[in-house]
Formats: C-alpha cells, sequence, structure tokens
C-alpha cells in the first residue's frame, strides 16, 4: 500500500500546476463545501492511511455510480467500448450493487436520476488531443452522508 501510495503522490508532483482544468470542473460539478470537489495533491495523499482505503472500498466506491467525463479528439465508440470493459470487472456482489433501488437503476444502466445530472462547460487550451476526469457522484446529499 505505501510504496502504491507514493506512485501516486509522484504523480501528483508531476502534474502539480497542471490540476487547474480538473479543480475547474470540480467547482463547476460539485457544490461548495462536498468533499469531492477538491482535487487532491501529493500532501493531502501522504495522510490517507491503507484502513481509509478499505473503508472506502467497502463504503461509497459502488459499480455504477462512476462518472466519466472525456473531452477531446476521441472515437465515442471506442471510449464507450474501454469504459465498458474495465469498469465491469468487479462482481455485482462485490461492489454491493443490489442493496437499493439507485443500486438497482446503475446497475441496468439507467445511471442517476435526470436532477442528479449537470453539464458544465469550461474553455481551456490543453496540451494533449484528449483530457479525461472521472469521479464518484454524491450518495444522495450534497455532503455525501447519504442523507436528503
Amino acid at each position: 500500500f505505501e510504496r502504491e501510495r507514493e506512485v501516486v503522490r509522484n504523480e501528483l508532483r508531476e502534474h502539480d500546476g497542471d490540476d487547474r482544468l480538473r479543480r475547474q470542473i470540480h467547482e463547476e460539478i460539485y457544490p461548495a463545501g462536498h468533499p469531492y470537489r477538491r482535487v487532491d495533491s501529493s500532501d493531502t495523499v501522504a495522510t490517507i492511511t491503507y484502513e481509509d482505503v478499505c473503508a472506502f472500498i467497502v463504503g461509497p466506491y459502488r459499480r455504477g455510480t462512476v462518472i466519466v467525463a472525456i473531452s477531446g479528439a476521441v472515437d465515442v465508440q471506442t471510449v464507450k467500448a474501454v469504459v465498458a470493459r474495465q469498469f465491469t470487472r468487479v462482481s455485482a456482489a462485490d461492489a454491493g450493487v443490489g442493496a437499493g433501488r439507485a443500486a438497482r437503476r446503475a446497475a441496468a444502466g439507467h445511471g442517476s436520476p435526470a436532477r442528479g445530472r449537470r453539464r458544465a462547460d469550461v474553455a481551456r487550451d490543453l496540451a494533449s488531443a484528449a483530457d479525461v476526469d472521472g469521479g464518484i457522484p454524491p450518495a444522495r446529499d450534497r455532503v455525501g452522508q447519504g442523507r436528503r
């Protein structure tokens, strides 16, 4: 775990300063005070423990709740195929799918309710032809606590 955490920290340090677009997107997508609004840095990742990761995997991380945002010169069908292949490796039982109506809808490919869908157009010069960002949507409320 510690070796992988350091790999992530090194990658974050390499891209430090390049995260302006990601920060702007997260500010548009998530309301103020939401835990997913921030983009982590090497310093914040250094504080993550093995127990934190385990709690996250059995907690809010669920198949069918991941948002993938892709922009740039990409082939839509290829991207859909890659995303489907990469995000269906976890079994429904391991991911906790089926625990409720929202999980069943997500597993069936219906996604989030319409009220949760948002679009934010952000103009920025990019160094590469494509930029990809992803995140896990709020559980049920604005602070990710699962309460309305």
